[in-house]
């Protein structure tokens, strides 16, 4: 329902000025096509290392992929939750002869394109760059959206699981403690590793540095 707001809003601000949705049409066409020639020209810059260019790129998309995972998770996670259980909409349609199934359904699929528009926004791009720097076929594309399609699915029912399990949980005094211990124990971990691993003189090349 938010969602079909938003799009009626887009549409209002169309029909009164022209001039502000062609600016922004603007500003979207300019984003896509300045973001696909600076990974087309970095793609290609990677590319041009012998023997590692092609490693080094898959690397580098496997990190990218695992961290948009995770923020992903977490966007789903936070919009699942306000949708389900901070909305006066919800609130409200739960009141009407609606089923909770249904209501639930519509409102996992609005969290979820809410979630992942800004991934899209970023992934099509690098993707078109990198699929033109490879030379890939014209199935590579189809493929991807299928893939992509799969991506954007696993974080958001996974967000919406752990959103029902907040939801829950989140008002008892224990799960809160627990939530919170954990948050500092895992702080205290990273310090804890961060420090156990010194700078060598490999990670600091000095050899280099001085040559």
């Amino acid at each position: 329902m938010n969602a079909l707001n938003s799009w009626r809003r887009l549409l209002a601000v169309r029909d009164q000025s022209r001039l502000l949705t062609s600016i922004i049409g603007l500003f979207v066409v300019g984003y896509l096509g300045l973001s696909f020639w600076l990974f087309y020209y970095a793609l290609s810059f990677i590319a041009k290392f012998p023997g590692l260019g092609a490693v080094l790129t898959e690397r580098l998309l496997f990190v990218l992929f695992a961290f948009l995972f995770g923020l992903l998770l977490l966007s789903n996670l936070v919009i699942g939750y306000t949708n389900l259980f901070r909305n006066r909409e919800t609130t409200f349609l739960l009141t009407l002869p609606i089923s909770t199934q249904s209501l639930f359904n519509w409102k996992f699929i609005e969290s979820t394109l809410l979630a992942s528009w800004a991934f899209l926004f970023l992934i099509a791009p690098l993707l078109a760059a990198f699929g033109l720097v490879r030379g890939l076929p014209w199935h590579f594309y189809a493929l991807t959206l299928v893939l992509i399609g799969l991506f954007i699915l696993l974080p958001g029912i996974l967000g919406a699981w752990l959103a029902l399990l907040v939801g829950r949980f989140l008002d008892r005094r224990l799960f809160q403690v627990t939530l919170l211990a954990s948050a500092v124990a895992l702080l205290a971990l990273v310090a804890f590793w961060w420090k156990a691993n010194p700078a060598t003189d490999e990670l600091l090349d000095k050899r280099t540095l001085e040559a």
